[in-house]
């Protein structure tokens, strides 16, 4: 490793370190918007159901009434990210706590969740950030400034302290696109699908970014350098597609039945 690749390494994790630890000091416990992505996760942990009856009414309004249950009329892409966050902190926090300091494990499950689940992805695009200034040309320090300007100086701030879609949104569709941008570079399948995913992902978390993703994939029509790799790109977006429609066929009986329909 030479000079240069150390100085990025040690800029990197700067910012790395800097934004989670800005991100970690904050604790906006949970609005209703952030309520109803935990009372899926719960409901899908605890009662292996897709409708929250029991979880929702007192928490949050962010709900659809459809036959004899409720469900949350949020994208489930934000639930689905921190199932696995949530279940393991939980968990560990179970034994010591739940017995005497129940109100707390409650907090720390909520925060930590909230902290693997959205501040350290967004923690890691101030790093893509940094490396897609550096792509374009730009020197390091001016790569790490426009980095630090992306996880402190605009509305991503609050948004990574959130249980909500829009980080996750951010946060797959800028990566997927520094993917695709770079892919000229470094042409590989994987590198593709990963990009594909993850535009698709952005849409599963909150779902005007369809838009933004659509036009991911139309640029990728252009920079992806062979078929091959425009395939993986689409199998990657059609895996998380597939996981949309099955998330609909069980909740609503439909694939193409969508949460925000039932306000009808």
């Amino acid at each position: 490793m030479n000079q240069s690749e150390r100085l990025d390494k040690r800029i990197e994790s700067t910012l790395f370190y800097v934004s989670l630890f800005s991100y970690a000091y904050f604790y906006q416990a949970s609005d209703q918007s952030t309520a109803a992505r935990f009372d899926l996760i719960r409901s899908v942990l605890e009662r292996r159901t897709l409708w929250i009856d029991g979880f929702c009414g007192y928490n949050t309004a962010d709900i659809i009434h459809l036959g004899d249950h409720y469900y949350s009329v949020k994208a489930p892409g934000t639930s689905l990210t921190g199932l696995l966050p949530w279940s393991l902190v939980s968990w560990f926090l179970s034994v010591p706590l739940a017995a005497r300091y129940e109100p707390l494990m409650w907090a720390l499950a909520t925060y930590l969740t909230i902290l693997i689940s959205i501040s350290l992805p967004v923690a890691l695009l101030v790093v893509v950030m940094y490396r897609f200034g550096k792509a374009l040309g730009a020197t390091p320090g001016r790569s790490a400034a426009i980095a630090l300007i992306t996880a402190c100086a605009t509305i991503l701030f609050p948004y990574a302290t959130e249980m909500t879609g829009e980080p996750v949104a951010a946060v797959c569709l800028m990566t997927s696109f520094y993917l695709v941008f770079t892919a000229a570079k470094q042409p590989d399948s994987l590198r593709a699908g990963c990009a594909g995913f993850l535009a698709g992902w952005a849409v599963l978390g909150d779902f005007p970014s369809l838009l933004v993703a659509a036009a991911i994939g139309l640029y990728s029509l252009r920079k992806l350098p062979k078929w091959r790799h425009l395939f993986s790109f689409a199998l990657g977006g059609g895996i998380v597609a597939g996981i949309l429609m099955l998330y609909n066929w069980g909740a609503f009986g439909g694939p193409f039945f969508m949460s925000y329909q039932g306000y009808k």
